[in-house]
């Protein structure tokens, strides 16, 4: 145990605003896993696509397909995270959020990392596999600049595919202290309401500008009902439940029944910007109110590997794509869905260990909210350092 509490030390997110809500990186921790799953799925169709195109269609496979809504759990968490600092000021009248701190902290706590990412990624490409620098620069540009979904309308595939989700996130931080002022509504019905009739103003939206069949078009108008169910959720947590939910075990049948109505419904309809932010919405509930929900999303191994989620975001596709080659081969399933758990058995373990190893050394240490500070003070203590000068005899004095 003793050697699981330091592993569980070392790994652990850095929360320096004392707001630490576990149940929060245990979603993390679902939607990073069907994101894993999705694409997972994409190793076997990249690699082996004969293979599974001889097989029918089953219900785990499907699920596998629906992976992609690990986005918009995504979404729904950052909303969350973002709405709570903005809700306790207007409703319950705490301290001012100062929007310095707040776009200052954005850009010290995800900037690093991601750019440590491309440009990494950049290098790979260029010097090891011998792709041309000048045909992957704008696209680099694009992603350090979040541009890439609107410059090209597609994802960044020329450098980290996985990016186009990021530049809505990015879109969503600046937007999110003016959506807030919807807390500002003093009544809660009224305000409630009003964060639901934007939900479905933009589900609507949703509907007429996304085709179930086209892998893009995605931008922050069409996510931004997914946004609106943290938002919601944070007006719960905050006002409802102040902050320490009571548990039954009837929200567990909601929000079993949600999770189970989540992956089917979203399978090829128009209407899954209506439909799917409120079974997302009622999964949550769940995970703060259910007795067995709130168990299991606080679970140590389950908020350790949430917690990592935007390192293991950043990485688990290079890694897939990596080590997909060379596992496919290994066994051919009776079906997709046997193909699929052999292939998550032996992909899943190297992805979270390589991104621990990397959440270790590029995410964590900006995790600190001083880290500037800090390293602008090391820095200047390295130059001000006198030189040391060699005695006479040659060796050092």
């Amino acid at each position: 145990m003793a050697i699981l509490d330091r592993v569980f030390a070392r790994l652990s997110r850095v929360t320096s605003t004392g707001r630490f809500v576990p149940q929060i990186d245990g979603l993390r921790f679902v939607a990073i896993a069907v994101v894993i799953l999705f694409h997972t799925a994409r190793v076997l169709e990249e690699f082996v696509p004969t293979r599974v195109a001889q097989w029918p269609e089953d219900p785990l496979w499907i699920l596998y397909k629906q992976g992609f809504c690990g986005v918009q759990l995504f979404f729904g968490i950052s909303g969350f995270i973002l709405a709570l600092p903005f809700a306790e000021q207007h409703i319950a009248g705490q301290r001012p959020v100062s929007l310095a701190r707040y776009f200052l902290r954005r850009v010290t706590r995800l900037e690093p990392p991601y750019f440590i990412n491309l440009f990494s990624f950049f290098i790979l490409r260029t010097v090891l596999i011998g792709e041309s620098a000048q045909q992957l620069l704008p696209h680099l540009l694009a992603s350090i600049f979040y541009v890439h979904n609107i410059a090209y309308d597609t994802s960044s595939t020329m450098v980290n595919p996985v990016a186009w989700s990021l530049e809505i996130e990015v879109q969503f931080y600046i937007m999110a202290p003016l959506i807030s002022r919807l807390f500002t509504i003093r009544n809660t019905s009224r305000r409630r309401a009003a964060i639901v009739a934007l939900a479905l103003a933009f589900g609507a939206l949703r509907a007429a500008l996304v085709r179930p069949e086209s892998e893009h078009g995605w931008n922050l108008i069409t996510e931004l009902p997914f946004f609106l169910v943290g938002f919601l959720l944070a007006d719960l947590y905050l006002v409802d439940w102040h902050k320490q939910p009571k548990q039954t075990f009837l929200w567990d049948v909601f929000s079993g029944l949600a999770w189970a109505a989540l992956f089917p419904w979203i399978a090829g309809t128009y209407l899954d910007g209506l439909v799917t932010p409120i079974l997302i919405f009622i999964a949550y509930v769940g995970a703060f109110r259910g007795v067995l929900g709130s168990r299991v999303f606080s679970n140590p191994w389950l908020v350790t590997i949430g917690g990592m989620c935007y390192t293991i975001y950043l990485y688990h596709y290079a890694i897939l794509m990596t080590l997909g080659p060379r596992t496919v081969h290994l066994w051919a399933g009776p079906g997709r869905w046997a193909d699929a758990l052999f292939q998550t058995a032996l992909l899943f373990p190297p992805v979270i260990l390589v991104s621990a190893g990397l959440f270790a050394a590029f995410e964590k240490p900006f995790m600190q909210r001083d880290w500037p500070s800090v390293w602008r003070t090391t820095i200047r203590g390295w130059l001000r350092r006198p030189s040391v000068e060699a005695s006479p005899g040659g060796g050092e004095g």
